[in-house]
């Protein structure tokens, strides 16, 4: 039987943000990738069978009589997305279409006792949801798949909560759109919720009783590249931290646990903060062993609520 302390740690692991939409490029070969063999075949696809020399993950190549060659076929595609001129501004007459299946983590159903607003990065207690189809709250299918419409360019929120005077299944969470909307996505793998009592329990298991603390935001990450790889070895930065002290940063090691002391992220690329202010704060990514910048990413907190984000190259 498995041991409950670590399936409650792998439970809270599982909710973190799906793959974003990638950048459309190819990847580079001058990069930091991998620091052994297992991180390249953590990545699946064609780094299943890549080794790593000099950081990055190459494998043979047929064409140079078995040397070796970078499975990066591309100028600069691992992080060209940071020179991608996303519209700084949504555009409501060009519409795509963003399609998301909710879970319970607890047994990987469809969530369908839950209710999403789409929301203004700006708006978030989501004063103004966006209408639609005549509704401003979305209910999912019998699958847990939610789909909505939104302008070009949307780099907003999907406001998750329970259904009003209904049984407790999620915690309250914002999935932050980032980057913007260019085209019409359906990501996975699937968004697993959990309630708000393992959310809870699992915290303090990690940190102590009482971890969470009322009235403050809480964030998951994940850090990838411009093709939806997690990156390892990415430390994360936040500007604003709790006035009491409260505010604790952690990343996930390979065994889904989450770790207070440990420094940067494994090749599961995730990580998160517990107890942040509400309101807007900024995460900056960098690489752990050179501090060479990575990206960042303006994020909105809600108090109570987990904000989820994946961190993608970006611009400084």
């Amino acid at each position: 039987m498995a041991n409950p302390v670590h399936a409650r740690y792998a439970l809270l692991a599982a909710v973190l943000l799906a793959p974003a939409v990638a950048c459309q490029f190819l990847v580079s070969s001058d990069v930091f990738q991998c620091t052994t063999d297992g991180d390249c075949a953590s990545r699946g696809g064609q780094f299943a069978t890549a080794t790593c020399v000099s950081r990055v993950c190459v494998q043979p190549s047929a064409d140079s009589g078995g040397g070796e060659a970078s499975v990066d076929s591309g100028p600069d595609a691992l992080f060209a997305c940071a020179n991608t001129p996303y519209p700084t501004e949504e555009s409501l007459t060009h519409l795509v279409t963003y399609s998301r299946t909710f879970q319970n983590a607890s047994g990987n159903q469809g969530l369908t006792e839950i209710g999403v607003r789409v929301c203004s990065l700006f708006d978030q207690t989501c004063l103004s949801p966006r209408d639609q189809g005549g509704a401003t709250t979305i209910f999912p299918n019998a699958a847990g798949t939610v789909t909505v419409q939104v302008g070009y360019g949307f780099a907003g929120l999907l406001e998750v909560n329970n259904l009003d005077g209904g049984q407790q299944y999620v915690t309250p969470a914002l999935i932050q759109i980032h980057p913007p909307l260019i085209q019409d996505a359906s990501v996975g793998p699937n968004a697993l919720m959990v309630s708000p009592a393992t959310f809870a329990g699992v915290a303090s298991l990690v940190f102590d009783a009482g971890a969470v603390a009322s009235g403050l935001a809480h964030l998951f990450f994940r850090t990838h590249d411009c093709q939806d790889n997690s990156l390892s070895g990415i430390s994360v930065d936040v500007d604003k931290q709790d006035t009491l002290g409260r505010t604790r940063r952690f990343y996930f090691n390979a065994d889904n646990l989450p770790l207070a002391d440990e420094v940067q992220t494994d090749p599961g690329g995730k990580g998160g903060f517990l107890n942040l202010p509400p309101g807007t704060a900024t995460l900056t990514a960098r690489f752990h062993d050179t501090t060479k910048f990575m990206g960042k990413v303006s994020v909105a907190l809600r108090a109570d609520y987990i904000t989820y984000v994946i961190i993608t190259p970006s611009a400084p």
